[in-house]
């Protein structure tokens, strides 16, 4: 069982009225693993600069040194990984959300957060945990800051975060945030036949595409309007709490709508006012 880690929050589209609220305090947070009680934080610079300060750490001469000598491979270079994504944390909580996805995208294509590695880890509980943790910390986290960066690369953000949900079976949140960046997609799509009040309330809800973005068949509008109502769907099934129910059930009975299932629509719009009258 992996290590539970903060949800992801995707941020409102990337209009005008909803740019103040897709960022705390200025810039996104991202989730920190615990480390171990022994590891000191490492100065927020760089990849390298932790890096370093690990490689140092392993390689003095002290009461420890052979320990650390004997330390498995695998674990050194998931520590180095963590030392790097606290590094990005640090960049975060300076502002700087620029050098922390350079940081990310670096530690997404190590060897050993990639998707063959993962297949292919071993048994053993502690590393299978760790490495875990690992991939669905930096992934989870890349696929959010890109999801911040205004709306220019939320399908690679859909792509890393997907990952990250399939580390995570359970998370609903997570689920539903993938939902919304679909709507996001979906809203940023032309589609080829003249727009019906269908895309225009998606647009309204989420913002106009941007004035250069090329233009999108009405299939990939429809693909992403069936992936946002799969995610939801896999959200509301993972939820228990009203307050989180209540705003899946809404959006679903919208997309049936838009697909045409009316029955299905009515259903889900009665299940909700019989729980929220008002």
């Amino acid at each position: 069982m992996i290590q539970k880690i903060p949800e992801v929050v995707i941020p409102a589209a990337p209009s005008a009225s909803a740019s103040a609220s897709a960022s705390v305090h200025g810039a996104p947070v991202l989730a920190t693993p615990t480390p171990p009680p022994s590891q000191l934080p490492p100065p927020a610079d760089a990849v390298e600069a932790a890096t370093m300060i690990r490689f140092t750490v392993l390689n003095q001469p002290d009461a420890d040194s052979q320990a650390s000598e004997e330390q498995d491979p695998t674990e050194v270079q998931l520590e180095t990984i963590l030392d790097a994504y606290h590094a990005a944390v640090g960049r975060v909580a300076a502002g700087d959300a620029g050098e922390a996805r350079q940081i990310l995208a670096r530690l997404v294509r190590h060897p050993l957060l990639s998707d063959d590695a993962l297949r292919a880890d071993d048994a053993a509980v502690w590393s299978r945990s760790r490495r875990h943790t690992a991939y669905y910390a930096v992934h989870a986290n890349y696929g959010r800051l890109l999801a911040a960066d205004g709306g220019r690369s939320d399908a690679q953000a859909l792509v890393y975060l997907a990952k990250a949900a399939a580390i995570d079976p359970d998370s609903a949140a997570l689920r539903a945030d993938l939902g919304r960046l679909c709507l996001r997609l979906a809203a940023a799509c032309r589609p080829a036949r003249p727009r019906d009040a269908a895309v225009d309330a998606v647009v309204d809800a989420h913002g106009e595409p941007d004035g250069d973005a090329a233009p999108v068949t009405a299939d990939a509008w429809w693909s992403h309007l069936l992936r946002a109502s799969d995610y939801f769907e896999q959200a509301l099934d993972r939820s228990a709490a009203l307050s989180a129910r209540l705003p899946l059930m809404k959006q679903l009975a919208l997309l049936r709508f838009y697909g045409g299932d009316l029955d299905g629509a009515r259903a889900m719009l009665a299940a909700v006012h019989a729980h929220h009258p008002a």
